[in-house]
């Protein structure tokens, strides 16, 4: 009696729900920045009691973690959560009045030679297994090998008979070893097909009909729901897949120096989910649910008395983690940047772009509503996509404005002869940019490439537009005027430098130059500039701007330099 009731509950609970498949479709996504949230919708009617609501064919690729539902009815969900399962193989039924059907006896007959076939193969490699054996054996009981005979007495004797046996036996096994996996491969393959043919020639014995193969699993959410009484409902069931995201870029355009700046922000959007996105409508989110959500904690920091082997751990450590997070960034970097895609090179985005202009690329910008969140941005494109998973790029318009922009130019001549154009943009911050590399084009020439970075704590963004080569600067040392000389128990030495700056341009421009003399953190060595004039300089850094006017087809020159005093017997670094 102990033994029934179990059994008996079990039974009971075993059919205590009713099994509904719903068919489902893909109704809208969130992409991320690193993943994305897919919608499935799905109707269905349910029975009084406990139902179990099936939606079939989602990517077996999803965070089973952020699974959720919701649905719209008088019902209450149970629970939720994502399975395989293996469907048991459909049934043919055959008439009992009629003979074996032509397929199946083709079918038999074909597996019959395939299994003697198989056989032959089979006795052929296990004949081939006992020639293996009975070397192996002989090598083994060779008195040469045991130590036996003359072999003992010589050196030369003894390496070449060890070299022989490390050889020979090194083949055999090695021949034995796949004679093995041979053998077991082919046995799988053997008892299948005898047991598929025996389900066929047993198929008048198992209600005349016949099994098909066993189909492979079907991933599935379950969602289970309880229903006071039949009833017709809607379920939305969303998750979170990895193989997914989106790639922010930019297009920035300069007519002159006296128009706005237009930035087109674009995001490319890519999936390998295993499961095609067809005709939906996509919300691009800044977020990215897989950074860290929890804020960082602060340890202590201890001080205590300097000890040269705990600085050289320290040193070592520091080292190793600053490594660390460079590689880190670096994956980043290339995660965002899609280099395992490839791209198009720049001019032919540029072209790209030119001839999708009026037709994809507009419409996306005009149909995007932005919507900002307290932690991110999101753009609703009120257009729908086909996003096939083959982790193909979609250019996917967000945005585009016009920005209030003046230009400024710049020359570093220390380290590059050509000047650059910079504009200057403010009223950005609505844009909810991300750092990304953009390219640039003036007056409707492809420039290059660059960098916004709009996490620099500034009103003003900075875009680098490219070089102006009509402005040109050489900066050279004047040797003949340096100075050394010795006084007391110091020497002192005069660096000179003359950086000429020529406008080519037809007219005049305002310009700002940098350069630099070096800056002392020893007490000893002291640093003292001259000519600096109308220049400012940073004490700390020892950068010295100029801003200067030069009229079209102009040349200035600016003469500056620094002196040096350190103790005569030491030497400094080179300057």
């Amino acid at each position: 009696m102990l033994l029934t009731i179990p059994l008996l509950l079990a039974g009971i609970f075993s059919n205590a729900f009713e099994e509904i498949k719903v068919e489902s479709k893909i109704d809208k996504v969130t992409v991320f920045l690193q993943g994305a949230q897919v919608f499935r919708t799905g109707n269905f009617t349910l029975k009084k009691g406990t139902n179990k609501v099936y939606f079939e064919g989602v990517t077996p690729n999803m965070d089973k973690n952020t699974l959720q539902a919701k649905g719209k009815g008088n019902f209450t969900i149970l629970d939720v959560y994502y399975e395989y399962h293996y469907p048991q193989p459909d049934q043919i039924a055959i008439p009992a009045s009629k003979e074996m059907p032509d397929h199946i006896k083709r079918k038999i007959r074909s597996l019959t030679d395939s299994i003697k076939r198989a056989n032959y193969k089979l006795d052929e490699l296990r004949l081939t297994k006992e020639v293996y054996d009975m070397e192996r054996k002989m090598l083994l009981n060779n008195g040469t090998v045991k130590g036996v005979g003359k072999v003992n007495d010589s050196i030369p004797l003894l390496k070449d008979a060890m070299a022989y046996f490390h050889q020979k036996m090194l083949e055999i096994n090695l021949s034995l070893h796949k004679n093995k996996i041979a053998i077991n491969e082919l046995s799988t393959d053997i008892g299948g097909m005898q047991s598929r043919l025996q389900e066929l020639q047993n198929w008048s014995a198992h209600n005349n009909v016949v099994v098909d193969p066993p189909k492979g699993p079907v991933h599935r959410i379950v969602v289970t729901i309880d229903a006071e009484y039949a009833m017709s409902g809607t379920l939305e069931v969303g998750y979170i897949v990895t193989q997914a995201g989106w790639t922010p870029s930019y297009d920035i355009r300069g007519k002159d120096l006296y128009s706005d700046i237009d930035i087109n922000y674009k995001a490319e959007v890519f999936q390998n989910t295993g499961i095609d996105w067809d005709n939906i409508p996509l919300t691009l989110s800044t977020n990215n649910p897989y950074s860290r959500q929890e804020k960082p904690v602060l340890g202590p920091v201890y001080i205590n008395y300097y000890n040269p082997n705990q600085a050289y751990y320290r040193q070592q450590q520091s080292y190793y983690d600053k490594e660390m997070a460079k590689k880190a960034e670096k994956n980043v970097d290339d995660y965002r940047a899609g280099v395992a895609n490839g791209s198009a090179s720049p001019e032919a985005a540029y072209q790209l772009d030119l001839n999708n202009a009026a037709v994809s690329s507009r419409e996306s910008y005009q149909m995007t509503e932005t919507i900002q969140n307290m932690i991110s941005a999101e753009y609703k494109i009120n257009l729908k996509y086909n996003i096939r998973s083959n982790n193909e790029r979609h250019i996917v318009g967000i945005a585009k404005k016009s920005l209030k922009s003046n230009y400024s130019l710049a020359l570093v001549p220390k380290l590059d002869n050509n000047a650059f154009l910079i504009a200057n943009c403010t009223k950005w911050e609505d844009l909810n940019l991300i750092p990304a590399k953009a390219r640039i084009y003036y007056d409707g020439t492809y420039v290059g490439q660059s960098y916004i970075d709009p996490t620099a704590m500034e009103d003003t963004l900075k875009l680098a537009m490219g070089r102006d080569n009509s402005v040109t600067a050489i900066r050279k040392t004047l040797k003949k005027k340096e100075k050394e000389r010795i006084i007391g128990d110091s020497k002192e030495k005069e660096v000179h430098y003359e950086i000429t700056i020529r406008n080519s341009h037809g007219y005049s421009i305002e310009i700002k130059i940098e350069d630099q003399i070096p800056v002392s953190n020893n007490e000893d060595i002291k640093v003292e500039p001259f000519g600096i004039d109308k220049g400012k300089l940073n004490e700390n850094t020892g950068i010295i701007v100029w801003e200067e006017k030069l009229k079209a087809g102009s040349t200035k020159k600016i003469n500056f330099g620094y002196k040096v005093k350190f103790d005569k017997n030491k030497q400094v670094t080179p300057i």
